[in-house]
């Protein structure tokens, strides 16, 4: 599910950067003034999505690598605490209610929200505070995030 969405961006990027180069290098693009900046914007465009496609690109070798990391040990090691690859299921001190809250660790940029097995799952990066934070915790520990203005803690439910 991960690879699909990165595969489906990795594409939308190609395409962006393909039309933004077309664009940039067409006859029409060529500056009239030297106030006329659309074919070095389109330029600029071009190169940020190439630049995104190979992020992209970098982004599926690494979650295919942790594919071939990930065993059923996992949940056996759980026991030696989180790592890049485990669903946790936490709860938020901040909301009253404690709804649990499931957080993919993986080793790309984090942020998006999929759905798994009717479940809403948020991936996040090992390298952001949340991340980092949960690495090498185990159940029933708590972790901290500081953010300005207030702290949030969430109590670490479950290990998958």
């Amino acid at each position: 599910m991960v690879l699909t969405d990165i595969n489906a961006q990795l594409d939308t990027s190609e395409q962006a950067a393909s039309s933004a180069h077309s664009q940039a290098t067409h006859i029409e693009s060529v500056a009239e003034s030297r106030y006329d900046t659309l074919g070095l914007e389109q330029a600029y465009l071009a190169h940020g999505q190439s630049v995104r496609a190979l992020e992209l690109t970098a982004d599926i070798q690494r979650i295919k690598q942790l594919q071939v990391q990930l065993t059923p040990e996992l949940a056996e090691n759980s026991a030696q605490g989180i790592k890049i690859g485990a669903v946790v299921q936490l709860e938020s001190s901040v909301k009253p209610e404690k709804i649990a809250e499931y957080f993919f660790i993986l080793p790309i940029s984090g942020g998006a929200l999929i759905n798994y097995r009717g479940q809403a799952v948020r991936l996040i990066s090992d390298k952001s505070p949340l991340g980092r934070g949960l690495l090498t915790k185990n159940v029933d520990d708590q972790v901290v995030i500081v953010i300005p203005g207030k702290n949030i803690e969430y109590d670490i439910i479950d290990i998958y």
